[in-house]
This record gives structure tokens, sequence and C-alpha cells, in this order.
């Protein structure tokens, strides 16, 4: 499933194709007015870009959410004559022609891991031009390895549950074992361009959700957004480094903030930020990230 546009598109104007959003583990696209990326669908179309968001298994392998990633996007009606043109402009049949922008994805979290394999794995790589990702675990992800011992390994955890029809294969997936045994195999694809964010926090609050973690990954593995640490995050061209933890990035700190759907008077949005603000010890203006994301994949894919 996918979140259509619903405004005008000007990404064209931009040089920029389409944008896909992909989200992370245990992550939607869309529950009745709430969002995984809370608002940035709408912050991008407003801002010019053309943007899908889509949805995949909340806690399915690697391999199985990147095939539905890939069955969702080219399940896009809006991208048909898009994927089309792609697909003469990979066969060489229309040369001489202007270039035809390729696909652009955004993944947050395991979302990263997703779509590598997707475009390495899957053969998507001629549709893509480039792959941004945020906090994704890309070389270990220490927060999970705790999982085994704090559950005993002997239990063999995900086992049960898989025969109990609960799907959580991801959590074995983003072991720091696995995760390097799935950069052997799944190298970057030549012509798709790979870039790369980290969240770190200088403090989380023991009152926060992840003040345990962020303190366990600080003190054994340096900076961090309370579940991925900045190094793991870092593939492709590393752009920077942004002052959210891994909720804020989406739009969601300390799960408290207001669906961009949910109909309230404008003032009471307005002073429901404000507290929000004072709550959260600091804030972290992730709307104006993701445009900024769009601006510079504007630049870097020409």
């Amino acid at each position: 499933m996918y979140e259509e546009q619903k405004r005008p598109l000007g990404s064209d104007e931009r040089k920029l194709g389409p944008i896909i959003l992909a989200h992370g583990v245990l992550g939607f696209n869309r529950i009745f007015f709430i969002r995984y990326f809370n608002g940035v669908l709408s912050q991008l179309h407003e801002s010019g870009y053309e943007a899908y968001s889509n949805k995949v298994s909340k806690a399915g392998s690697i391999a199985k959410r990147a095939n539905e990633l890939k069955e969702t996007i080219l399940g896009i009606p809006e991208l048909s004559d898009r994927l089309k043109a792609l697909e003469n402009r990979n066969s060489g049949s229309n040369m001489g022609s202007s270039r035809v922008p390729g696909l652009n994805i955004i993944a947050h979290s395991m979302g990263g891991l997703d779509a590598r394999y997707m475009i390495s794995r899957l053969g998507m790589a001629p549709y893509v031009d480039s792959l941004t990702t945020i906090s994704t675990p890309h070389t270990h992800d220490p927060v999970i390895d705790l999982i085994p011992s704090a559950f005993g390994e002997e239990l063999k955890v995900i086992d049960i549950l898989k025969k109990l029809f609960i799907d959580m294969e991801a959590f074995g997936d983003l072991t720091t074992t696995s995760i390097q045994e799935f950069n052997e195999n799944t190298p970057d694809a030549p012509g798709v361009k790979y870039f790369s964010y980290a969240g770190a926090k200088k403090y989380i609050h023991r009152r926060e959700f992840f003040h345990t973690s962020f303190q366990y990954l600080t003190e054994n593995f340096g900076p961090n957004d309370g579940l991925v640490t900045v190094e793991g995050s870092k593939w492709g061209k590393y752009i920077r480094t942004i002052d959210a933890d891994h909720l804020e990035q989406i739009g969601w700190g300390n799960f408290i903030n207001i669906p961009e759907n949910l109909k309230v008077p404008e003032k009471l949005r307005k002073l429901s930020l404000k507290f929000i603000r004072r709550f959260n010890d600091g804030y972290f203006d992730h709307l104006s990230f993701y445009v900024e994301i769009a601006e510079m994949l504007s630049k870097e894919t020409r």
C-alpha cells in the first residue's frame, strides 16, 4: 500500500525524480490519521516534490520487506509511465532525448537495509537514482544484539514466535552478525548514489523512551540516537549528524505530537507544539530536515 500525492507536482522543474519514503521496523504507512513519517509527505508535496510513502511488513525479514517494497513501488499507478521511461532509458531506446530522472528512496532505520537489498538483489537498480538512509544500522546494531542475552539464546525466541504465526524475523536479521553477512552479500549497485545521515543526542532524559539504550550505547559505542550509533549509520557519502533521537527523526519525539491530519483548531495546535517543545528538552524540525534532503538530492543527482 502507498500514500498517493495530493498536490500538483513540481519535481520536474528541479530535475529530481519521485521520492519514495521507506519506513523502519515495526513501522507503518498510515493508521487512520497517523502516519509513520509524520507530516513529511505533505511537506514534500508543498515544497514541490513528487513523493510517496509505502507499507511493508512490520517485523518481517529484510528479504521479505524488500520484496514488498519492490511490489509496492511497481504497483503505484502514478509511476507507471515513469517506470516505462526508465526501462527505455536503460535499454538505450531513448538515446538522444533528455535524461529521465529515476527514483530517490529516503529510508529510516531498517528501511535502509530493505532498500539496499531491493536495489542490489531484486533488479531495481535501473529504476533508482539514489538511496538516502537515516539512522540505518549498516554495520552493527548493539541494542538488537542484547535481545538473545536478555531472553536466553537457548529459547530461540524468534523461532518460537514464528511457530505462533508472529513474524519477528527482522530482529534476527538486525543482529551485528547478520548485518555483516548481509553486507557481504549485498554490494552497492553501480549507478546508484548512496547517502547517509545519523542521529545523536548529547543526552536523553530518564523520562524519555530511549534513556536506557542511549546510556548503554553512549558508554560502550559512542554517539547515538538512542537506538543506532553514528558510526553504524554511515554508508556511501555521509552527509551529517542531526540532533535528533530515533523517533524525533520521523516527527514523533517521546511519542508526543499532533498527527498532521488530525483536525484541531490552529491555536490549539500551536499551544500544543509549545508544550511539546518544553517537554522534549530540545526540538528537532524534522519537516525542514526532509526538505533539506530533497534539496541535497536535487543537486547531487543531476
